[in-house]
């Protein structure tokens, strides 16, 4: 009898080999998230009134693939290439991401604090930097909760540098921040790709990324190396 070898019980994956499992599963996520869109809505129609209950499930149903599919658009940004750098003004990069804070945490206070910033001012990887707050904002306002308190302070003259703190728990000594590592996260319901996000575009940009996590709440700054965006 030929002796047991425990190494075939994982596939030896090199990069490349990771690379592309990587695609082919994202690709596989995008068709699934249309087709069975395309599918519920369409059982709905025909079926809904007949059997309310169908129509009633209907929109769970879509929200859940509507956050899948949000899910691999953002591992692109982990795992792809990177989108073309494109031109954003502070001002237009930071409206954005307000309003979608507010769209996504009503409950939650929002603080704006820009220091010495020209608000009008054009950043050569202004949709780098949208990416980097949309995904700040949005772990921020998670950790807050309702009734929370989340700040963004903007500071360009003096050096370029983004803080963005929130009043939620501490941070787990078990996730890793330093760097961030994907998949690791302590709350219900998140992939915890966030901040490897954040720190994969802090490295492009040439950026320090510092979390501090104690008792009164997070704060993650990103610095600009160069001084400026």
């Amino acid at each position: 009898m030929k002796p047991y070898d425990p190494s075939i019980e994982n596939y030896p994956l090199d990069g490349h080999t990771t690379f592309q499992m990587n695609s082919v599963v994202r690709h596989r996520l995008r068709n699934l998230c249309a087709g069975m869109k395309m599918a519920v809505e369409r059982i709905a129609d025909q079926v809904g009134s007949t059997y309310p209950q169908v129509t009633d499930m209907t929109p769970l149903m879509i929200a859940e693939l509507n956050s899948l599919q949000v899910f691999t658009d953002r591992a692109d940004l982990l795992f792809d290439r990177l989108p073309p750098a494109a031109c954003r003004c502070i001002g237009e990069v930071v409206s954005t991401v307000r309003s979608e804070f507010r769209e996504q945490f009503p409950d939650t206070v929002l603080h704006l604090n820009f220091l010495d910033t020209d608000t009008n001012h054009m950043l050569e990887h202004g949709n780098w930097l949208l990416i980097i707050l949309r995904e700040l904002l949005h772990n921020a306002g998670e950790a807050a909760g309702d009734a929370g308190e989340v700040e963004l302070i903007w500071a360009q003259a003096a050096g370029a540098k983004i803080v963005v703190t929130n009043s939620g728990l501490e941070i787990p000594a078990e996730i890793p921040l330093a760097p961030p590592l994907p998949f690791f996260t302590c709350r219900s319901r998140h992939d915890g790709i966030g901040l490897a996000i954040i720190a994969r575009l802090c490295k492009a940009l040439v950026a320090d990324l510092a979390i501090q996590s104690g008792s009164s709440g997070v704060s993650v700054t990103i610095e600009s190396v160069s001084g400026e965006w």
